[in-house]
């Protein structure tokens, strides 16, 4: 038989997808502030999307490489509460050699703002190698951008990262085994 809504909501508390059964009340025409309202709403959905997703996402502050925000997966992750890892600088999270290539690429990233044919955003992918709570390392495949500030100048960075040590190890046994 074909798979229903009944089917998709089991298979989803079975993986342990949380179930979203309210949407956000909107409020009645012609208030005075409805589209405030309205964008509180989205913004609180938003939040709890940014909440519950699987790969870790944060923002930093640029200029004191500072962690300002986390979700919950950076405990999955690295093995940290979010309070625990917020206001954790880059020198704490990352090995000497990744947080030596990220602030390289950093720093050729914003020389190259505002140039003709540059990502407004900055977006960036890379591999870096962190710290878990336990001591070991693992290395994260990172997507990040910048957040602008009213003037137009990257302030923030916004990112996500995901384990790769998996992939990593299984890329270096297969090129080993092909020599």
């Amino acid at each position: 038989r074909p798979m229903g809504d009944d089917d998709l909501k089991t298979q989803d508390q079975a993986a342990g997808i949380p179930q979203v059964t309210a949407r956000p009340k909107l409020p009645k025409k012609g208030s005075a502030t409805l589209v405030d309202e309205a964008l509180r709403a989205l913004a609180a959905s938003h939040l709890s999307v940014v909440e519950y997703a699987a790969d870790m996402i944060w923002v930093a502050d640029i200029a004191s490489e500072t962690l300002t925000y986390c979700n919950a997966a950076v405990e999955r992750l690295l093995g940290f509460e979010p309070a625990q890892f917020m206001g954790r600088r880059f020198d704490e999270i990352l090995t000497a050699d990744s947080l030596e290539a990220a602030r390289r690429i950093l720093r050729v990233e914003l020389a190259k703002d505002g140039q003709e044919g540059e990502d407004p955003e900055g977006r960036e992918a890379l591999e870096l190698e962190t710290w878990h709570a336990d001591g070991h390392s693992l290395w994260v495949e990172v997507n990040v951008r910048w957040l602008r500030d009213d003037s137009g100048a990257p302030r923030l960075l916004q990112g996500a990262c995901r384990d790769v040590s998996e992939r990593r190890t299984e890329e270096r046994a297969q090129r080993a085994a092909s020599r």
